[in-house]
């Protein structure tokens, strides 16, 4: 994130910046787990009177929310957290400044669904059972569309098997890859962002036993993850509700940010970071003073940017990104919620149109259940 932010700051100041003044950026480290660290790191922040606060995933986001209001700069987040954009929406006097520029994480169960349906439907894959699992970490605020996803499976003729609160160690990542592995589900839905417990959970579900179909949410994105993980990291099928299209200005953004750095950006949290410097600043634009934040706030409310990551459209109530095509059918307006497979060491989307660049491959490790079929396999509805 920090690296694609100086990309754009850099890109803006070159410019000529905002009416001939540059743009300074300001950071804070912190653990993004601990609530006394989230609100040390934003006091450091507001003590320095910065003009905008950025952040990526925070855990306990509602403290960073309450910092921001209490502020009154505009705060551009990407929690993706459904319960957060609630807060913004019920009061809109307290909290009009902070937007969440990304779609919520309730996309995302019912998104696994949704796809694995379709992809069971069309004859891709053939897979050895009904059922399906969702594990999901010690999140909080996070929700992941759980009653959305109920209605999915219903529809699709699953069924489905949740674990939930699974600590942060390896060893809880490892021991729930056991009890998927044993309960050998046709696929799991890993409900997680952080990489250590992520890689720990496939590196142990895929040593042995059945043909289960992993589908990540975040982690995949980042570059380093293939390199830990190896030969077993393609075929890999991985989601993000705000991930860097492969089009123009998406490959555009990558050669630059190469140039500079000389590493390339992940697929998804560096062109968020990468978009909302663009947006503030575009906002700041707008404005006679950076500083009269309700007009800037404004100013970021009504502009709708085409970024990297897709359309960034914040007038809702809530001002977060619309998720394309379950929450808006107009991708001008919208963020794709893409699904990714890591084909031969490369990121290649297999959903939505018309964003794809690739087709559905069985992972190398997959085994023979669950081989691609000669024909389709009709569609079923109702519970089994």
């Amino acid at each position: 994130m920090l690296l694609a932010t100086r990309l754009a700051l850099e890109e803006i100041n070159d410019q000529g910046g905002i009416a001939g003044r540059r743009i300074e950026l300001v950071t804070a480290d912190f653990d993004v787990t601990v609530p006394s660290a989230v609100r040390a790191a934003f006091t450091e922040l507001v003590e320095q009177e910065v003009d905008a606060l950025t952040s990526g995933y925070i855990g306990p986001q509602d403290v960073a929310h309450e910092i921001a209001a209490d502020y009154g700069c505009p705060y551009l987040h990407a929690a993706t957290l459904d319960s957060m954009v609630s807060r913004v929406a019920e009061d809109p006097e307290r909290y009009g400044g902070i937007f969440q520029v990304c779609p919520s994480d309730t996309r995302y169960g019912p998104g696994f669904v949704r796809f694995l349906t379709s992809l069971r439907d069309s004859g891709a894959w053939r897979p050895e059972s009904d059922r399906l699992m969702a594990v999901q970490g010690i999140w909080p605020l996070g929700d992941l569309g759980r009653s959305e996803m109920a209605a999915a499976v219903e529809a699709g003729g699953w069924t489905l098997e949740t674990v939930s609160e699974v600590g942060m160690s390896d060893d809880a990542w490892q021991r729930t890859a056991r009890q998927v592995r044993a309960a050998a589900p046709a696929a799991v839905l890993v409900g997680h962002y952080f990489m250590p417990g992520s890689l720990a959970f496939l590196r142990e579900l895929l040593a042995d036993g059945p043909p289960i179909l992993p589908y990540l949410l975040y982690t995949p994105s980042i570059p380093s993850f293939r390199e830990e993980l190896g030969p077993l990291s393609d075929g890999l099928l991985w989601a993000t509700v705000t991930g860097t299209y492969s089009d123009h200005l998406g490959r555009s953004f990558a050669a630059r940010f190469r140039s500079l750095h000389g590493v390339s950006p992940g697929r998804s949290h560096a062109g968020i970071a990468y978009d909302r410097a663009r947006m503030i600043a575009g906002a700041w634009s707008q404005v006679d003073d950076p500083r009269d934040h309700r007009r800037v706030a404004k100013a970021v409310r009504t502009t709708i940017h085409r970024g990297v990551n897709g359309a960034y459209y914040l007038a809702d109530p809530g001002q977060a990104a619309l998720a394309y095509p379950e929450l808006t059918p107009d991708p001008s307006i919208g963020q794709a919620h893409l699904v990714y497979q890591i084909q031969d060491g490369h990121q290649r989307i297999l959903s939505p149109t018309p964003y794809s660049d690739g087709r559905f491959r069985l992972p190398p490790w997959y085994g023979t259940g669950g081989r691609e079929g000669d024909a389709p396999r009709p569609a079923r509805t109702g519970t089994p």
